[in-house]
């Protein structure tokens, strides 16, 4: 899903996108996760204010993510220029 909001991070326009339904897999982290979509989709970010919008959004009163569960990923993404 894509929102309308555009950001500049560090002079850079960006988008806000929204990675739904990331199913959790055995050996699965918060940390590594929220880690492993901002190198994939080039959040600049720190991991951890990732994190906190996961628990925000997801309603998650801990950082603790379980099996199973399925979570959105809220991701700021380089908007392309042409």
């Amino acid at each position: 899903m894509l929102s309308a909001a555009y950001q500049m991070v560090k002079g850079q326009e960006v988008t806000e996108i929204v990675v739904p339904y990331h199913v959790l897999e055995e050996g699965d982290t918060l940390e590594g996760i929220c880690c492993r979509l901002k190198d994939e989709y080039g959040d600049k970010r720190d991991w951890r204010e990732i994190a906190f919008y996961v628990c925000k959004d997801n309603n998650k009163k801990d950082g603790w993510v379980y099996l199973g569960e399925k979570i959105n990923v809220r991701l700021h993404v380089p908007v392309e220029t042409k």
